[in-house]
């Protein structure tokens, strides 16, 4: 309210950006003792009373539907500090204010965060190094895009894709085992079962050259649901005829447990589907899910999926 309040007259991305400003200084920061992650999505579904919801409409707020993968591999590379040198080497216009403007709410809500765990600070100055803190930023990521979307359906998109280079990084340097791995994505499908019921994770699946995507991790976040038979995320395994066959005996198993996950699309039937609407076979082939079951390009695409309502004059 207070961010709609200062900013009437001014362009809808900036009193957006205002609000995450508003956010990253009001929300409440909770941080228990014996959890591997830190960030809440607790915040999220809270109605507002009539009468902030009636003020809100009058000053011309207005929500999102959601559904959309968000892009955490470009976040995972660059980290918060990168991403905002790309925003500065940019000419400048109103959006890129915005962004920077989003991304400087974002680094004093990770510093919040980063008072009762200081490690974290470092994920201020640069993109994680560790699988430990690849996952952190992603989740605190997806906690901070929880208030901008007060909806349902932020997915997480490719996350054994974008997250495996930091886990083999890892294991090679011998600074995680596969157990201690097996543990931090526990701790994180545990976490995502505190918000929203939506937030979908893609696993497996091709290439950009079309051969078999799936890795260690896409595994290891099979076992973990199975063992704690979570709801969150909503898992999808990407099938195709050239996937290994340990990760497709897993799928099973895990869908066996009864649990609704994880849910099977036809791979190479969604590729032909998406290039059918004109998008290049390489995006194509890096699809993931905006909510239940509706494929788009991974973290570069806002297609509305569930919006494909008629408004017609009488």
């Amino acid at each position: 309210l207070a961010a709609y309040q200062t900013t009437v007259g001014q362009p809808a991305i900036l009193r957006r950006a205002r609000l995450l400003v508003e956010f990253a200084q009001r929300a409440i920061v909770r941080v228990e003792p014996d959890e591997y992650f830190v960030g809440s999505q607790k915040h999220q579904g809270r109605p507002w009373t009539p009468e902030v919801a009636a003020e809100l409409q009058q000053l011309g707020y207005a929500g999102t539907t959601g559904h959309i993968v968000h892009d955490f591999e470009t976040l995972i590379q660059l980290g918060v500090s990168g991403l905002k040198e790309k925003v500065e080497e940019a000419p400048k216009n109103t959006n890129l204010a915005g962004f920077m403007q989003a991304l400087d709410a974002f680094t004093v809500y990770l510093q919040r965060h980063a008072e009762a765990r200081p490690e974290l600070r470092v994920l201020t100055d640069r993109a994680p190094s560790t699988f430990a803190e690849g996952l952190q930023l992603v989740w605190l990521a997806q906690c901070f895009l929880h208030a901008e979307n007060p909806s349902a359906a932020l997915s997480f998109g490719r996350l054994d894709q974008h997250l495996w280079p930091l886990l083999y990084a890892d294991v090679l340097a011998g600074r995680l085992t596969s157990q201690a791995a097996f543990d931090l994505v526990g701790a994180f499908l545990i976490k995502c079962c505190e918000g929203e019921e939506s937030q979908n994770l893609v696993l497996g699946g091709v290439d950009e050259t079309g051969a078999d995507a799936s890795n260690p991790l896409s595994l290891i976040f099979l076992a973990a649901m199975k063992s704690l038979k979570t709801f969150q995320p909503s898992l999808t395994v990407r099938w195709h005829d050239e996937m290994d066959p340990d990760f497709a005996q897993a799928a099973a198993e895990l869908a066996s447990v009864g649990t609704g996950n994880p849910g099977f699309m036809n791979d190479p039937v969604v590729i032909a589907g998406l290039e059918m609407v004109g998008i290049p076979l390489g995006r194509a082939r890096d699809w993931a899910i905006v909510g239940c079951y509706e494929a788009c390009p991974d973290g570069d695409s806002y297609p509305n999926t569930v919006l494909a309502r008629l408004n017609l004059v009488e």
